[in-house]
């Protein structure tokens, strides 16, 4: 896919007659049945795939292509943990992380991965833990290599080689580095720890000099992978493995012999090995218009997975008849990326690996607002997985506790997730729950202020919800304040909330006699029914009469559930689409308070436990505060004429960030805002509606936000009091 100006823009100008997509209505099965009747069709003529195509890559050789990627990536991500054990580079380790998951997908579907530790899992570790660790990821590739690769198979490719045979017919290679076929348990040493020297034990008559002094002291085993399970994954003790003198004999290695065992097979042939390495670059910042896509071919590309372990679909079902523009650069393209339909293939791949960003945050206490749905759940299961211990806020945490669990790993990190009720919208409530952070939570290691309200919900749309807290199971119940601490705060909220859950916020009181309320005045004055109603006192039927403007927008109309298994809210009108003097005083009130006012008495009360660095195994650790925001707070930025209130609450928050930023980094905390993309539709029901059939559709999902928001947590940026878009700064 060229990225040719001018050969775009006239294609664009050429309205298509065919459907947008060339292959229109056929699915993955009918195309692999399309290409079953061509193969016939092809043998008949003589004409064999393998044969025309170079870069033909057969099921086995893929198979290799990914042991390869993922094997090659695990010896790069060691060396960067070891390279600074106390300071890593999380910027090269997360986005590591992120290539072996490309190969090897994890086991959350969608969702953002757990974290990639570095060496053998601990002994205890339950089996559902230990995929986390490098060494038992590496153990998972040492056995498919087993079950592909014979040791010491003859190749023909590899030409003729210069051995001598022995009398009972085995290969003896020259030079004699180790038994041709069988394993071997070898010492440690740095050169088996680099993806170079590696390579190079797969033709043993090509090993260099220096490697060959490595490999000098090598213990033939049977079973060896048994061995190593043992001692990698399981914890066991062997006693080969045991530190000795070293002046008598080297202390075999685990580790050394697995990548040994690994690297033997998986470069034994010589056509593998001119493939070269994996790629890998560390990656900055993201695409721009003016990068261009690599012309040559890599055979690594056929292996790697960007459709969250599913099959990718067929190079004929992604492409178009014409070119659109990229959501994120603006390029045009005219061939779709696996997984995004609104990116072009330079911002799907990079936006996809940000997808599966991690970083090691075991010890490390987070709080996050608004962790029960959507971009908040997902940015708290990827916190649990990393090993964090969260302290997350919701309005509705019995529902949000019942969500959790059912994640397959709950029992995990169920001890590390805390939850607690809070109204955003009872600021003194909000003052008080910092002062109870302070004491039962006095360390943290980040503060990201997700909770936000875009559209004011009815109480009927939350109905089911508020019934859900009142009364819960006794069994969700108990599960849910078990632990004293959350018990204390739900005590302490039950009874002190100045505000109730899925009421609007009154921002003042009347007395019984209202004259001069608004609502009263939006009737016509020609009204009659108002008129009488007046001179005859029948104040009921005034008060019916004087909201029947607004039952249109507060009327619920729930027909579906969404994807995060939240009521759709399908009116007509939202506030979405209100203008000035069409927005309810309390509405404005209550997105202030959520969105700009809550984050401040947050950032400022709790700055004290950003500061205790007591027990950092790194001195001067840094501290984050990730402010969510969004483009409706953009002053730079063409501007609608509906939902003041929203833009108003927004670039409030993002004035909190531009001014505080620079004074907190002081101090090493380090505050952004972030906007998480588009990802809903706020659009009232016949707007959305039109939008998808025009196929504008939301570019970004839940985890891009997600994504968006850990970025700079997860790379350990030292950015501070910016606004960040597609991860990267924008203008205020």
């Amino acid at each position: 896919m060229k990225r040719e100006r001018d050969e775009a823009l006239t294609a664009l100008i050429q309205q298509p007659a065919r459907p947008l997509l060339m292959i229109d209505g056929l699915t993955s099965s009918q195309l692999t049945d399309e290409v079953a009747k061509a193969a016939p069709e092809e043998a008949l003529n003589g004409v064999s795939s393998e044969t025309n195509d170079p870069n033909f890559c057969s099921p086995t050789d893929r198979q290799i292509i990914v042991l390869i990627g993922a094997f090659e990536n695990l010896i790069r991500l060691e060396e960067a943990y070891d390279v600074s054990p106390t300071a890593p580079d999380w910027l090269r380790i997360s986005q590591l992380v992120a290539q072996v998951y490309r190969y090897m997908p994890h086991n959350f579907g969608s969702q953002m991965p757990p974290a990639l530790l570095r060496g053998a899992a601990p002994a205890g570790t339950p089996p559902e833990q230990r995929e986390k660790y490098t060494a038992v990821v590496k153990l998972r590739i040492a056995e498919l290599c087993a079950e592909l690769i014979t040791l010491g198979e003859s190749n023909e490719e590899d030409g003729d080689v210069e051995n001598n045979t022995c009398a009972g017919g085995d290969i003896v290679v020259k030079g004699n580095v180790f038994p041709p076929r069988e394993d071997v348990l070898v010492a440690d040493s740095v050169l088996l720890r680099n993806v170079s020297r590696l390579r190079q034990c797969g033709d043993p008559n090509s090993v260099p000099d220096e490697l060959c002094f490595a490999l000098q002291h090598v213990v033939p085993t049977t079973d060896v992978l048994h061995s190593l399970k043992l001692v990698l994954a399981e914890g066991a003790v062997d006693g080969r493995f045991v530190p000795q003198d070293e002046n008598v004999v080297p202390t075999l290695s685990a580790e050394a012999s697995l990548n040994l065992f690994i690297a033997r097979r998986l470069y034994a042939r010589k056509r593998v090995r001119e493939w070269g390495e994996s790629p890998f670059t560390v990656q900055t910042c993201p695409p721009t218009s003016s990068d261009e896509e690599p012309d040559s071919y890599c055979v690594f590309d056929d292996g790697q997975t960007c459709t969250a372990g599913r099959p990718p679909p067929p190079d004929e079902a992604l492409q178009l008849n014409r070119w659109i523009a990229c959501h994120t650069c603006r390029v045009r393209y005219n061939k779709l990326h696996p997984y995004y339909h609104s990116l072009c293939h330079l911002c799907g791949e990079y936006n996809f690996n940000k997808r599966l960003l991690t970083r090691d945050l075991r010890g490390k206490v987070v709080l996050l607002t608004g962790c029960r749905i959507k971009i908040g759940f997902a940015m708290a299961l990827s916190l649990l997985r990393c090993g964090a211990r969260l302290v997350g806020t919701t309005r509705f945490v019995h529902e949000a506790l019942a969500r959790f669990q059912r994640e397959p790993d709950y029992a995990e990190w169920r001890n590390r997730l805390h939850l607690f009720a809070l109204d955003l919208r009872d600021l003194w409530l909000v003052t008080q729950f910092c002062a109870f952070v302070r004491h039962r939570f006095p360390k943290l290691f980040a503060i990201i202020n997700n909770a936000a309200q875009t559209i004011a919900r009815t109480k009927e749309y939350t109905a089911h919800l508020c019934r859900f807290e009142v009364c819960p199971s006794q069994e969700l119940h108990r599960q849910l304040f078990e632990d004293a601490t959350m018990g204390e705060w739900h005590h302490f909220f039950s009874t002190h909330t100045s505000v109730t859950i899925g009421e609007p916020l009154q921002i003042g009181t009347h007395s019984h006699n209202q004259p001069f309320l608004d609502d009263a005045a939006t009737v016509t004055n020609d009204n009659h029914e108002n008129q009488e109603a007046e001179r005859t006192g029948d104040k009921e039927q005034l008060a019916l009469t004087a909201t029947a403007n607004t039952v249109a927008i507060h009327a619920p109309v729930f027909d579906r559930y969404d994807t995060q298994t939240e009521e759709s809210d399908t009116r007509d009108v939202n506030s979405w689409v209100l203008r000035l003097g069409e927005v309810p005083g309390s509405e404005a009130a209550e997105t202030m308070a959520i969105n700009a006012l809550a984050p401040f008495i947050i950032n400022s009360k709790l700055k004290p436990c950003l500061l205790n660095r007591e027990g950092d195994a790194v001195p001067n650790e840094e501290r984050f505060i990730i402010n969510v925001s969004a483009m409706e707070g953009q002053f730079y930025r063409f501007k609608q004429v509906t939902h003041p209130h929203t833009n108003m609450a927004k670039a409030a928050l993002n004035m909190l960030t531009r001014t505080s930023g620079k004074d907190y980094a002081q101090d090493g905390i380090f505050m952004n805002s972030v906007d998480t993309g588009w990802i809903t539709d706020e659009s009232p029901k016949e707007k959305r509606e039109r939008r998808g059939e025009q196929l504008l559709l939301c570019p970004l999902d839940e985890i891009d936000g997600a994504a968006r928001c850990l970025d700079l947590i997860y790379t350990n940026s030292k950015e501070y009091g910016k606004f960040f878009k597609d991860f990267k700064e924008i203008a205020w």
